[in-house]
């Protein structure tokens, strides 16, 4: 479900520097986040805010990136523990990367099979998630 609203959500609201600006002056931290589990937190680095919510999550977007590049990296090397621990949220498991790869993409065209079962198992929202590989869903 959280796939196919997220794909629905790339497609109604592009993660455009207009609509990012909506969602800082707004203050909608979940469609920032968004922005961030989508591979393009690059795009609110240098962005600012005068409510001081938006302003304690902007500053924590190097930290989330890292959090986001730290998944792809084990599920790329195939540590099926490490995965486990990092996907400590739900959404996690939707995110892609800077290239607009998701994590079940990256596992299978590294041929990580036991991560990539873990998550079409633990995560099916997964399936439907498309990305630059895989645009047809």
């Amino acid at each position: 479900m959280i796939g196919i609203l997220l794909s629905v959500l790339c497609i109604v609201l592009p993660m455009n520097s207009s609509n990012i600006r909506q969602w800082l002056k707004a203050g909608d931290l979940e469609k920032l986040e968004d922005v961030i589990i989508d591979g393009q937190g690059q795009k609110l680095l240098k962005e600012s805010s005068a409510d001081d919510k938006t302003r304690a999550f902007l500053r924590s977007v190097p930290d989330r990136i890292s959090k986001m590049d730290a998944i792809h990296k084990v599920v790329e090397e195939g540590d099926l523990r490490q995965t486990k621990n990092l996907l400590d949220r739900r959404k996690y498991a939707m995110s892609r990367d800077k290239n607009g790869v998701s994590l079940l993409h990256k596992a299978v065209m590294n041929g990580r099979t036991e991560v990539a079962e873990y998550l079409a198992s633990n995560y099916p929202e997964i399936l439907n998630l498309t990305d630059a590989v895989s645009k047809h869903n």
